[in-house]
């Protein structure tokens, strides 16, 4: 989670680790507690999400932040995002869309600076994968893991590449189902 100022959303100001729960619960990870705090004046503050591999979403506004706890529900359609809307929409939530496996903040599916490439490579690069398989499963907590398994797979069964690709299809803003979409995020850099 991330604090940025009323007058430079691109500056960030605090930020804190925290835990993304599969609910889309947002928790300290050390309490387990949905409430967050961070050491900084009260004031307008926009509150921006980042998890490892997926597009950063961050609120439409300045939320007006003091001592007292205040919610912010990004699964929730109703609930702006600052830029253009890059949330999945599964069902009545939002999601974040994940594959960004190169950390370039976007999401490529086919072209150049892709992420399925990205993948490939460290599949192939892997000292373990000694037979230079593009079906070798990589163990492990990486950002090409993104359909978050525990392991990076770049063809066969549930593997990578095909949720970075699902996110390309299901882009609000890929109205022609382009497989070569390029799905930026919102966040301001």
């Amino acid at each position: 989670m991330e604090l940025r100022p009323q007058q430079q959303p691109q500056t960030r100001v605090a930020s804190q680790a925290a835990l993304l729960q599969r609910d889309g619960d947002v928790v300290d990870a050390m309490t387990g507690s949905t409430a967050l705090s961070f050491k900084v004046a009260p004031g307008d503050y926009y509150v921006a999400l980042r998890h490892r591999n997926h597009l950063a979403v961050m609120s439409a506004a300045p939320l007006k932040l003091t001592a007292n706890a205040s919610t912010l529900d990004f699964t929730q359609s109703t609930t702006p995002i600052y830029g253009n809307e890059v949330r999945i929409s599964q069902s009545a939530v939002r999601l974040l869309p994940t594959g960004d496996a190169n950390a370039d903040f976007k999401l490529i599916s086919d072209g150049p600076g892709n992420d399925k490439n990205t993948v490939l490579g460290v599949i192939l690069a892997s000292p373990e994968n000694t037979g230079a398989h593009t079906n070798f499963q990589l163990p492990g907590y990486r950002t090409t893991d993104m359909n978050l398994d525990g392991k990076t797979l770049y063809v066969g069964p549930d593997n990578d590449v095909n949720a970075l690709l699902g996110n390309i299809l299901l882009a609000p803003g890929n109205s022609t189902n382009s497989t070569n979409y390029i799905l930026p995020s919102s966040l301001p850099q």
